[in-house]
């Protein structure tokens, strides 16, 4: 599980963004110490996301299995009761005053007293392997459908001017237009502002979601969890999966498979009152005394491959 839900996507991340990024979105001209800046922080960004996913979703498991407690579908094989000395072990239910009644009694009745039953013979709810495959593989999921525009189509929605760019030298123009895309001065036409991406990429950005279902699933037949647990665990690692990617990466509507900018010197473990963001001036991305700066230039290429 620990291969298949965080390893495996933690090297597809580092692979797609050393060979990948930042793109053909870049001018030509960029230096390579700010594109090398640009595979370092979006490596960097990829793996803080997934692992902030895996790590809270393990936290929330653990503490909730042995917060509950509850028995796996399978206790009574693990336990082997002793069922010729049921009274010895009763402690309430309906079977003490009527025969044949279902009796409670005390986990003591099992045969097997290891420290593995107690441990791992209560902790159904909800399912760890659900949980941390959804976590997982939600997040690496979300992250393809972001890198490779993997959306359904949509009309282009900037909080700020966005700027017509040529395609060639990434050089802005001094255009303007808040309300329809335009290429050069000839507008697009609305079908014209979005299409459907290829289904082969829609394939391969939901293969490791369905990964985890299987995952899932096999805790069913194997009669380690409920089905609740299972159902449970997985809505679970679906938040904690989304969480970890909002976190990190930009919408995958809006910013051209970028992730969020780092936080500036300033700001960077501490955020008083009357301050925005952790963004600041002083970001390490904009070395001083230069005009190269990457969350700017992230912005910038985000409005060009929307626009041309």
């Amino acid at each position: 599980m620990v291969v298949v839900a965080l390893i495996a996507p933690a090297v597809f991340i580092a692979l797609i963004v050393l060979f990948l990024v930042p793109g053909s979105s870049v001018p030509k001209s960029t230096p390579r110490s700010v594109l090398l800046r640009y595979k370092v922080w979006e490596w960097n960004a990829g793996w803080m996301g997934l692992a902030l996913a895996a790590a809270s979703v393990f936290m929330a498991t653990e503490g909730l299995k042995s917060l509950y407690g509850k028995p796996r579908p399978d206790m009574l094989d693990r336990c082997n009761p002793d069922l010729s000395n049921i009274a010895a072990y009763a402690v309430g239910g309906l079977g003490q005053r009527i025969a044949g009644a279902p009796i409670i009694v005390t986990w003591k009745i099992c045969q097997n007293k290891s420290d593995e039953l107690k441990v791992t013979g209560f902790e159904s709810f909800p399912s760890g392997h659900a949980s941390f495959s959804f976590a997982g593989l939600t997040y690496f999921s979300l992250w393809l459908c972001s890198k490779f525009s993997i959306a359904f189509p949509y009309f282009s929605y900037f909080p700020y001017a966005a700027r017509s760019h040529d395609r060639e030298n990434g050089v802005p123009s001094e255009e303007h237009n808040l309300d329809t895309n335009s290429r050069g001065n000839e507008p697009l036409a609305v079908r014209d502002q979005g299409a459907a991406p290829p289904i082969y990429m829609v394939i391969i950005a939901f293969v490791p979601f369905a990964v985890a279902f299987f995952i899932a699933s096999t805790r069913w037949f194997d009669h380690r969890h409920h089905g609740f647990d299972i159902i449970f665990g997985s809505v679970m690692g679906v938040v904690f999966g989304s969480v970890g990617f909002l976190f990190y990466n930009m919408p995958i509507r809006r910013a051209a498979g970028w992730s969020w900018g780092p936080r500036s010197r300033r700001h960077a473990f501490f955020k008083g009152v009357g301050w925005p963001s952790h963004v600041g001036a002083d970001n390490w991305a904009c070395p001083t005394g230069t005009e190269i700066c990457l969350p700017r230039m992230d912005t910038e290429s985000a409005s060009a491959r929307s626009m041309v």
